[in-house]
C-alpha cells in the first residue's frame, strides 16, 4: 500500500513536467511575479516577451527585478563597460554569465541593451549586378549574325548609387568583319528624398556598322521615381548633356573594298611606270613626284577620306517602366530621347524592350529587341534605324 502511494507521489513531478510548457527565459518582476516565455526585445523602457498563453507582452524596465535567457545579449553597464551572455539570477542577484565568469548587473544599472547577437541581420553586400551574353539577329544597316557581352556592376549607400556598365557587340558574314560595337556608361545617382534624386552620367561608344569612330557625352540632370514595389517600378529622368561625335567615312566592309582597291590601282601604276622606264632608258626627274603619289597610295591608300565631327548640346529624357509577369518574370521598357538643343528636328531615339524569366536563383533567360533611331544617320550614308534582337543568359550577382 505504501509503496504504491509512494509511486504515485513521485509520478506527479513527472507529470506537471510533461504538462507544463518548456519556456526558454524567465522575467522576474519587483513585486516577486514571474513571467516564464521567450525574451525577444529589449529596449531602454521596455521589456517584450512571447508567451504561449498572452503572445507578445511588454514590461516597463522600471517594474523588472530581473532577467534569466538562455539567449546571449549584449548588455552595456553604468561604468561604460560592455559584457556579453545570458541574462541570470545567482543567488538573489541578477547579473550576466559571461566566459569569465558572473558578473552582477542590476536592471537599474543598465543604460543600454541590445538585441541577442542571433538577431543580427546580415549585411548586404556592396557590390551588385549582371554579365549578360547571347547571340543577336540584326536587321538595318547591316544583316548579321552577332555576339553580344553586356556587363553591369552597382554599388549603392544609404543615399547614392554608382552604377557602372560595358557592352560589346561582334559579327561576321562571310567570315569578313561587319560588326564591332563598344559602349561603356558610368551613372551616379544622389537621393534627396527616397523618391527624388540627381544624377550625373558618362559615356562612350563605338560603332563601326554604323561608321560612328566615338560618340562621347557627359551630363546631369534629376530623376523621380514615381512606383517602386514588388511588381511594379516607373520613373523619368531629365536632363542636359554634351555630346561630341566622330563619324567615319566607310563601313569596316567598304573601309576593306576602298583599300584594296586603292592599293591595286596603284601597283598596276607601279608596273606601268617600271616599263616606262626601261623603255626609256632611266627616269625623267620630272615623274619624281608620280612615284612618290604611287607608293603613298600604297602605303596610305585612304588618306584623302576625313572623318566627320559634331559638337553640340542636347538634352536627355529617359523614362523606365518594369511589369512583374505570372511569378517571376518581368517585361520591361527603356525608352530615351535625345533632341538636339541647337536644333530640335534633329534628335536620336533608343527604345530597349526586355523579357525576362528565372531559370535559377541566380541565372535568368533574356529577350530584348534594342531599336534606334538618328536622324542625321542619312549624312553618314546608313539607315536611320537599327534594330538588335538579343537572346541570351543573364548571370546576377
Amino acid at each position: 500500500m505504501h509503496s504504491t502511494l509512494h509511486r504515485a507521489v513521485g509520478l506527479v513531478p513527472i507529470l506537471l513536467a510533461l504538462h507544463t510548457p518548456a519556456f526558454a527565459d524567465t522575467v522576474y518582476l519587483n513585486n516577486g511575479d514571474r513571467i516564464s516565455g521567450t525574451v525577444s526585445g529589449i529596449t531602454a523602457a521596455t521589456i517584450r516577451i512571447t508567451t504561449d498563453y498572452a503572445g507578445d507582452l511588454e514590461v516597463q524596465r522600471a517594474a523588472v527585478f530581473a532577467l534569466d535567457t538562455d539567449g546571449s545579449f549584449a548588455v552595456q553597464l553604468e561604468d561604460g563597460t560592455t559584457v556579453e551572455g545570458p541574462l541570470t539570477l545567482q543567488g538573489g542577484t541578477p547579473g550576466v554569465e559571461t566566459a569569465a565568469g558572473f558578473q552582477p548587473a542590476s536592471m537599474t544599472g543598465l543604460v543600454a541593451t541590445v538585441e541577442p547577437e542571433t538577431a543580427e541581420e546580415e549585411k548586404p553586400s556592396i557590390w551588385s549586378g549582371f554579365v549578360e551574353s547571347g547571340l543577336t539577329v540584326r536587321s538595318g544597316n547591316t544583316d548579321t549574325i552577332d555576339f553580344s557581352l553586356k556587363s553591369s556592376a552597382e554599388r549603392a549607400g544609404e543615399w547614392t548609387k554608382l552604377t557602372l556598365t560595358l557592352g560589346a557587340d561582334y559579327g561576321e558574314a562571310e567570315s569578313v568583319i561587319n560588326t564591332r560595337r563598344y559602349k561603356g556608361e558610368a551613372k551616379w545617382e544622389g537621393y534627396l528624398t527616397e523618391r527624388f534624386y540627381l544624377l550625373g552620367l558618362t559615356s562612350a561608344e563605338q560603332d563601326d556598322g554604323r561608321k560612328l569612330d566615338l560618340r562621347a557625352t557627359v551630363g546631369a540632370g534629376a530623376g523621380y521615381i514615381f512606383i517602386d514595389n514588388e511588381t511594379r517600378h516607373l520613373s523619368l529622368e531629365a536632363g542636359v548633356e554634351h555630346t561630341w561625335e566622330r563619324w567615319n567615312p566607310f563601313t569596316p566592309q567598304e573601309r576593306t573594298d576602298t583599300r584594296n582597291r586603292i592599293r591595286n590601282d596603284a601597283f598596276q601604276r607601279l608596273a606601268t611606270f617600271a616599263g616606262e622606264i626601261d623603255g626609256e632608258g632611266g627616269l625623267d626627274p620630272s615623274r619624281w613626284n608620280e612615284l612618290r603619289l604611287i607608293f603613298l597610295d600604297i602605303r596610305e591608300p585612304l588618306r584623302n577620306y576625313e572623318t566627320r565631327e559634331n559638337d553640340f548640346f542636347g538634352v536627355r529624357i529617359t523614362g523606365e517602366f518594369t511589369q512583374q509577369l505570372f511569378t517571376d518574370s518581368t517585361l520591361s521598357e527603356k525608352v530615351v530621347v535625345l533632341p538636339n538643343l541647337e536644333d530640335f528636328g534633329e534628335y536620336r531615339l533608343i527604345n530597349e524592350l526586355a523579357f525576362t524569366t528565372p531559370l535559377t536563383k541566380a541565372l535568368s533567360l533574356r529577350a530584348s529587341l534594342e531599336s534606334e533611331y538618328d536622324s542625321l544617320a542619312e549624312d553618314s550614308d546608313v539607315e536611320a534605324w537599327n534594330h538588335m534582337l538579343k537572346t541570351g543568359l543573364r548571370y546576377e550577382f
